[in-house]
C-alpha cells in the first residue's frame, strides 16, 4: 500500500495510512495517530471512537479543521503494556511498540499547520500503557506549548504510574481518567508476571483524592463481576472517588478475552439500577456514568 492512502472507514471516520503501518485515524476535530499498527490495532481503534461518548457528530457535519477555535489530537505513545487485562481491547504488551519524538513533533506539526485554533486538546491513550513511554508524552507537552496558546491535557492510564509521573499530572494540571475495576480489580487486571495490581492503583488513587484532584474511574464490568457492582461502589465511595464510569465489556475478535465475559444486556441493566438505588438510598457521594451496548 502507497504512503498517505487513506481508507475510508464511513461517512465520519477516516484512516489515512501515512508510511508503513503507521496510521492516522481521523474524525471530525480530531486526529488519532497509531504507530507500528497491525490492521486489527487500527480496527480496534476505529471502534473505540466509533463507541467514544465524546464523539457526538450530527450525520455529514465533518467540521473544517481549520476553522475550529480548539484543535484535538490523541496520541498513543506505546503499544506496549504492563498490565495484562483479561478483556484488554487492544492486546496491549503483545508489541513492545514505542512512538519516538519525531513522530508525535510530526503529527503536532500537521495539527498546528492545518488549524487556525489557538488552544489543543492532546489526548494519551492506548494501545497500551502511555506513561510506559513517558519521556515522549512529557516532549509532546512541552512541544505542543511552544506552539499554541493553551494545551490542556488528559490521559486514560492503568494507575500504575509512579511519583514522577503524578508530579507530571499535577504540574500540568492533567485531565486523568484511571482504568479500576474495584473488588473485581486483581482478577480482571493483573500485571504482566500475574502478580495483583490493585494496592499500587489503589495507592495512586488516594493520592490523587489527598491532592484533591478531580479525576474519573473507569470499571469495567465482565459476565464474571457484573454481580459485584454494589460492592465495587462501595469499595470507590470509601476511596473518595467521586466520579465513576461504569461500563460492560465489549469483547470482539480483536480483544484478549472470548465473547462470554460480555454480560448480558439485561443482566447489566438490572445490576446497574440497583447499584445506582444503592448510591442514593445510602448518600454516596458518587456521579455515576454509565456507558450502554453497542447497536448493530
Amino acid at each position: 500500500m502507497e504512503q498517505n492512502t487513506v481508507l475510508s472507514t464511513d461517512l465520519l471516520i477516516d484512516v489515512l495510512q501515512v508510511s508503513k503501518n503507521n496510521y492516522a485515524v481521523i474524525v471530525p476535530n480530531k486526529i488519532v495517530f497509531a504507530v507500528d499498527a497491525s490492521q486489527d490495532d487500527v480496527k480496534a481503534l476505529v471502534q473505540e471512537e466509533r463507541n467514544n461518548p465524546e464523539n457526538e457528530y450530527a450525520s455529514g457535519a465533518h467540521t473544517c479543521l481549520g476553522a475550529v477555535e480548539e484543535a484535538s489530537m490523541t496520541l498513543l505513545p506505546t503499544f506496549d503494556c504492563n498490565m495484562r487485562c483479561i478483556y484488554c481491547y487492544a492486546r496491549g504488551g503483545d508489541d513492545q511498540v514505542f512512538m519516538p519524538k519525531q513522530v508525535a513533533k510530526g503529527a503536532i506539526d500537521a495539527i498546528r499547520g492545518t488549524s487556525n485554533a489557538q488552544s489543543l486538546s492532546l489526548y494519551f491513550a492506548g494501545g497500551g500503557e502511555p506513561f510506559l513511554n513517558f519521556p515522549v508524552m512529557d516532549f509532546a507537552v512541552r512541544y505542543a506549548k511552544q506552539l499554541f496558546h493553551e494545551v490542556s491535557i488528559a490521559i486514560v492510564t492503568n494507575g500504575t504510574f509512579g511519583a514522577e509521573q503524578l508530579e507530571w499530572i499535577i504540574q500540568n494540571e492533567v485531565s486523568v481518567r484511571i482504568s479500576c475495576d474495584g473488588v473485581a480489580h486483581d482478577y480482571q487486571r493483573q500485571f504482566s508476571d500475574g502478580n495483583p495490581s490493585r494496592d499500587v492503583v489503589q495507592a495512586n488513587i488516594r493520592n490523587l483524592v489527598n491532592l484533591n484532584r478531580e479525576f474519573m474511574i473507569q470499571c469495567i464490568v465482565t459476565s464474571n463481576s457484573v454481580r459485584s457492582m454494589v460492592e465495587s461502589v462501595d469499595y470507590f465511595a470509601n476511596l473518595g472517588v467521586k466520579t465513576l464510569k461504569i461500563e460492560p465489556a465489549h469483547m470482539s475478535e480483536t480483544c484478549r478475552g472470548n465473547k462470554d465475559m460480555t454480560p448480558s444486556p439485561q443482566e447489566f441493566a438490572r445490576n446497574f439500577i440497583e447499584t445506582l438505588k444503592h448510591i442514593v438510598l445510602n448518600g454516596l457521594p458518587l456521579k455515576p456514568i454509565f456507558r450502554t451496548f453497542p447497536t448493530e
